[in-house]
């Protein structure tokens, strides 16, 4: 049986965030959130929601305190 992964694009992580998609982007570099990057030159990163919300998770943490 194979077991259905769910992936999300920068887009729908900005949306989820609340921030911009390059924001997204910036995140992902500076290795603050886990993505995939897709094959080739220009290949899209994918992510998946348990890597965003743990971003969020520590995002929030960090912000009320």
């Amino acid at each position: 049986m194979h077991k259905t992964v769910n992936l999300l694009g920068v887009v729908e992580v900005a949306e989820m965030l609340g921030i911009g998609r390059r924001a997204v982007v910036d995140l992902i570099r500076t290795h603050q959130l886990t993505a995939k990057k897709l094959p080739g030159r220009t290949g899209a990163y994918v992510l998946t929601p348990e890597d965003v919300e743990a971003y969020r998770k520590v995002r929030d943490e960090k912000a009320a305190s």
